[in-house]
C-alpha cells in the first residue's frame, strides 16, 4: 500500500507539473493523435544540425538573478521596467510553485511535501540548445547560420510546445550581443530582448523560443551582415524554425502536438524581421514544401520597426537629424556587400555618403562586429569632435545629433529627395539604391491574405525608425492589420523597446492565438488602453 501510494504521488506530480501552462492549451495530450500533416517530414536531417552548446534555465533562478542584477538606487526609467517586470514574473512562478505544494500535501498527507517540492523544482528547468545549422546565405549559397532554442522540460524530461515563439533580435553590431551568447556570456552582455523573451516563455513551460543570429553573426560571423535585407533575413528565420522543430522531434522521439502553432516578435530590426518571416511564410505555405511542413504560422507581432526602408531614410533627409548615425551606415554597408543589384552595379559606400563620415572610419569598425550601436555612435561623435572641420554634429534636447546631409553626400540626398542628378553623380547607382530601399518594403509587390494577422505598435515620436514606416504600411494595408499608434513624444526609441517587451508583446501574442482576431487602429498614450 505504501509504495503504491508513493508511486501515485509522483504519478500526479509529474501530471501536475506537465500541465502547469501559462498560455496555450494543456501540454498534456495523447501523443498518438498529436502528429499534424506538416509535421512528417523536415527539410534537414538530423545529421545536419550540429549541437554547439546546450544545457537548462532555471526559471526561478533566471529571474532572481536578473533582479539581482538589475537592482539599484539610481535605475534608470529602462532598467526600472524590467525590473518591475521580473518580479512580476518571478511572482507568478512562486504562486505555481505554493499551488503545487499545496495540492501534494492534500495528496498526500502523510508525506513531507516540502522537502520533495524543493527536490522537485530543483528539476523544473527549460533546456536550451545552441544549433548551428544549414542555412540560405544572401548570395544564394547554402553556409552555417547558428540559432538559440529554448523549449519546456518536466522532471528533466521534454515536453509538448504548445507554441513556438520566433523571437527576432533587434539590432546589433557586437557578435557578443546575439541570442546564442546566452550560453557562453554574463548577464550584461545578453541583449536585452533576448532576456527579456526567454524571461517571459520559460515560466510558461510550454513554449519553444526559436531565437536566430541572423547572417554575419553568430556561425556565419565572418560574412557581412544583410541588414534589413527582407527576403534573405526572412527565409533563413523560417528555415532556424525547421531546423530547430526537426532537431526537438528527432532529439526526443516525439511530435509536436498537432494544436503546436508559431507567432513571431521583434522590436526594431526584429519588428521588421518578424513581419517579414510571416510575409514569407503567408507568400510559399502554398508553393514550397519545406514550408508546407511547418505548423500553422499564425501571425506577427512587430515594434517600432523599419518596415519601408525608403520612407526612412527620406524621414532622415527631410528633418536633417541622424539620432543614430550607425543606421544608414549599417543599411549602407549592407546593402552594397550582400544585395546583388548593388553589386551588380559596383555600388560601394564611397558612392553615397561624404568623405567625413567614411573618414569616421565607421564601416570598418561595423566589419570588426566588436562594438556595440552605442559604441559605434559614441566613435562617430567622438571623430567630430576632434575633427571639426571634417565633420559637424548639433545637439538636441541635450543629446548629440549628426546632420543627415554630413553623412549621405549631396548627390545621394539630391536625387532621392527630388528625382534629380547633380554634376558628377553616379546615375545608374543612385537609381539602384532607392530602387534596393523599396524592393525591401514590407509591402512590396504583396498582396494580403485575408487570414493575415499583423500586429504592429509603434512610437509616434521615435526619432531612430521613424513613424512613417508604420504609416507606410497602414496606407497600403489599411484596416486588415491591427496597428496601435503610441501616442507618446516622449519616448526614444530604446525606452519605447521596454515599454513593448514588458508592456504589450506578450499581450499581443496571445491575441494572435485568439479564435477570433480583427483588425483596425487605435491610438492611445496608456499602452494598457490596448487591450
Amino acid at each position: 500500500m505504501k509504495m503504491m501510494m508513493k508511486r501515485r504521488f509522483w504519478i500526479l506530480a509529474a501530471l501536475m507539473l506537465s500541465c502547469l501552462a501559462m498560455t496555450g492549451l494543456s501540454s498534456c495530450s495523447d501523443d498518438d493523435d498529436d502528429q499534424a500533416p506538416g509535421n512528417k517530414e523536415f527539410t534537414y536531417n538530423l545529421s545536419e544540425v550540429k549541437v554547439a552548446e546546450q544545457g537548462t534555465i532555471n526559471p526561478k533562478e533566471f529571474l532572481q538573478d536578473a533582479i539581482q542584477k538589475l537592482t539599484s538606487d539610481n535605475a534608470d526609467e529602462e532598467t526600472q521596467l524590467r525590473l518591475d517586470y521580473y518580479k512580476e514574473l518571478l511572482q507568478q512562478v512562486e504562486q505555481q510553485e505554493q499551488h503545487l505544494y499545496d495540492s501534494l500535501k492534500a495528496a498526500n498527507p502523510g508525506n513531507d511535501a516540502s522537502t520533495i517540492l524543493n527536490q522537485l523544482f530543483e528539476k523544473i528547468s527549460s533546456g536550451y540548445v545552441v544549433l548551428n545549422h544549414p542555412g540560405t546565405l544572401a548570395d544564394g549559397s547554402t553556409g552555417t547560420l547558428s540559432t538559440l532554442v529554448v523549449y519546456p522540460l518536466t522532471l528533466g524530461i521534454s515536453t509538448d510546445a504548445n507554441r513556438i515563439i520566433l523571437g527576432c533580435h533587434f539590432t546589433v553590431t557586437g557578435n557578443h550581443e546575439v541570442p546564442t551568447s546566452v550560453a557562453n556570456q554574463s548577464f550584461e552582455n545578453i541583449g536585452t530582448d533576448t532576456h527579456l523573451l526567454i524571461a517571459d516563455w520559460v515560466t510558461s513551460f510550454s513554449a519553444m523560443l526559436v531565437m536566430p543570429d541572423y547572417e554575419g553573426y553568430g556561425a556565419s560571423h565572418l560574412r557581412s551582415h544583410p541588414y534589413l535585407s527582407r527576403e534573405v533575413q526572412a527565409r533563413q528565420c523560417l528555415e532556424s524554425v525547421s531546423c530547430a522543430i526537426a532537431w526537438f522531434t528527432g532529439q526526443h522521439k516525439k511530435q509536436l502536438s498537432k494544436f503546436c502553432k508559431i507567432a513571431s516578435v521583434g522590436y526594431s530590426q526584429g519588428g521588421a524581421v518578424s513581419a517579414a518571416t510571416y510575409r514569407y511564410y503567408l507568400e510559399h505555405r502554398s508553393t514550397e514544401q519545406w514550408v508546407k511542413n511547418l505548423p500553422e504560422y499564425i501571425g506577427a507581432v512587430c515594434g517600432d520597426g523599419p518596415y519601408d526602408p525608403l520612407a526612412t531614410v527620406m524621414t532622415y533627409i527631410e528633418s536633417d537629424m541622424l539620432f543614430m548615425p550607425v543606421a544608414p551606415a549599417l543599411v549602407l554597408k549592407a546593402l552594397c556587400e550582400t544585395d546583388p543589384d548593388m553589386i551588380k552595379a559596383g555600388c560601394t559606400v564611397n558612392d553615397f555618403c561624404t568623405q567625413g563620415f567614411i573618414n569616421t572610419k565607421i564601416f570598418e569598425r561595423l566589419a570588426t562586429k566588436r562594438s556595440t550601436t552605442d559604441m559605434c555612435d559614441k566613435a562617430i561623435f567622438d571623430y567630430a569632435d576632434k575633427h571639426p572641420d571634417s565633420l559637424k554634429y548639433i545637439t538636441v534636447s541635450g543629446r548629440k545629433v549628426l546632420p543627415t546631409e554630413q553623412a549621405f553626400n549631396q548627390a545621394t540626398i539630391t536625387y532621392l529627395r527630388t528625382g534629380n542628378l547633380i554634376r558628377h553623380a553616379p546615375e545608374e547607382k543612385l537609381k539602384t539604391l532607392k530602387n534596393c530601399l523599396m524592393k525591401n518594403r514590407l509591402f512590396h509587390n504583396f498582396t494580403l491574405p485575408d487570414d493575415a494577422r499583423f500586429t504592429f505598435f509603434h512610437s509616434l515620436g521615435d526619432e531612430v525608425v521613424p513613424y512613417s514606416n508604420l504609416q507606410s504600411v497602414i496606407n497600403t494595408w489599411g484596416n486588415s492589420v491591427k496597428a496601435f499608434k503610441y501616442n507618446t513624444q516622449t519616448k526614444t526609441h530604446v525606452s519605447t523597446g521596454a515599454v513593448f517587451y514588458v508592456g504589450v508583446a506578450k499581450h499581443f501574442i496571445n491575441a494572435l492565438f485568439a479564435p477570433k482576431w480583427k483588425g483596425g487602429i487605435t491610438e492611445s498614450d496608456d499602452p494598457n488602453a490596448y487591450f
